[in-house]
């Protein structure tokens, strides 16, 4: 319902829940706190706050508008015993209405009667049913509590016509009750048509407010995406580092120690540099879903591959100073990339073959 300040509350309250219960696991819980930061900047960045309204209230208002707009002695039946529930007796008493509340536990409706409610059991619903004029249930039941027959034994003929308001999901009302005569049902269906068609002059902020959301949902998916690839990335970094340190335990041999040192930053700066693109491509493949391209990215730098193992001679030649090693000494990791480079080309994946040149080259 456009305005509806009490759907975000009942998200926030079921993410404590979950966490409460141990069941609100890493992934569940960025998606919780998206939900909550899209509302909270909804209401700073728009003037839907101004025009709150909650489906009790409105449940209300649709009440008076049915009823000559005034409920003021009437006999109105709240069922349930939750915050909307509360919202609705609160409104309904403050406008002179008679009001009942209706409940499984008697003592989770006791609040009520500090208001000017009775309280009865859920078993009397059937009799409340047929002493009230206008009923409201917003329970979590899920199942139908109140049925044509139910109300055809509740309200003989002649006891007077009923408007009843489902505000439950599932539905608390069976739809079969709008045959009877004499019974009016406004479900959330009714009201959000209502409320939506008076409401054109907030169109610009459902827009607004759309795009703070799409904004949410696409950080979301990336934050979900780089977690997904996560073990492929560190793959990447572990990989090349430990080529790096391979190569580099060959060509200092018998240097000094601040030079061993010196050299070991300076390899290392450029590994990490060469590993951007393909960490930059792993991502942007993992948000479109191409697992193949992920997969060729992750291992990038696998020692098996490239070939490490076999290439430690060529090192040693180089650091021993032999002619022509100098020049093998970076060649196996660009040879060994090209077949790599050459895979995705056949497999369609052009857009992110540069990557691998990038790295290879």
């Amino acid at each position: 319902m456009l305005g509806e300040a009490e759907i975000a509350g009942q998200v926030r309250a079921a993410a404590e829940a979950s966490r409460a219960a141990g069941a609100c696991d890493v992934v569940l819980e960025h998606l919780m706190n998206a939900a909550v930061s899209a509302s909270r900047k909804a209401r700073r960045r728009t003037s839907i706050a101004a025009a709150t309204r909650s489906v009790a209230s409105v449940a209300v208002d649709a009440v008076m508008r049915s009823s000559g707009g005034t409920i003021a002695g009437r006999r109105l039946l709240v069922v349930g015993a939750g915050q909307v529930a509360e919202i609705v007796v609160n409104r309904a008493t403050a406008l002179g209405a008679t009001v009942t509340v209706c409940n499984r536990t008697r003592r989770h409706a006791a609040r009520f009667a500090a208001a000017g409610a009775r309280v009865v059991d859920l078993a009397d619903l059937p009799a409340s049913l047929g002493a009230c004029d206008i009923a409201v249930l917003a329970t979590a039941t899920p199942h139908p509590l109140v049925d044509a027959r139910i109300l055809r034994t509740a309200r003989p003929v002649g006891a007077g016509e009923l408007t009843l308001v489902d505000l439950s999901l599932p539905r608390n009302v069976d739809p079969d009750v709008r045959g009877l005569p004499s019974v009016r049902l406004i479900d959330l269906a009714d009201l959000r048509d209502g409320v939506t068609a008076g409401n054109g002059d907030l169109a610009s902020d459902v827009a607004v407010a759309e795009e703070i959301i799409d904004a949410e949902v696409r950080r979301y998916l990336r934050w979900l995406a780089g977690r997904s690839v996560a073990a492929s990335l560190r793959r990447i970094h572990r990989d090349a580092e430990n080529i790096a340190e391979q190569e580099l335990a060959h060509a200092v041999a018998g240097l000094p120690a601040d030079v061993h040192e010196a050299m070991r930053r300076a390899l290392l700066r450029t590994v990490h540099r060469l590993a951007h693109g393909p960490t930059r491509h792993l991502l942007t493949a993992a948000q479109a879903g191409d697992l193949r391209v992920v997969d060729l990215l992750g291992g990038l730098f696998d020692p098996a591959a490239t070939g490490v193992g076999a290439h430690a001679g060529n090192s040693a030649r180089s650091a021993a100073g032999e002619p022509g090693a100098a020049a093998s000494f970076d060649r196996p990791l660009m040879n060994s990339q090209r077949p790599q480079a050459r895979a995705a080309h056949e497999s369609t994946h052009e857009r992110n073959v540069h990557a691998t040149y990038e790295v290879a080259v």
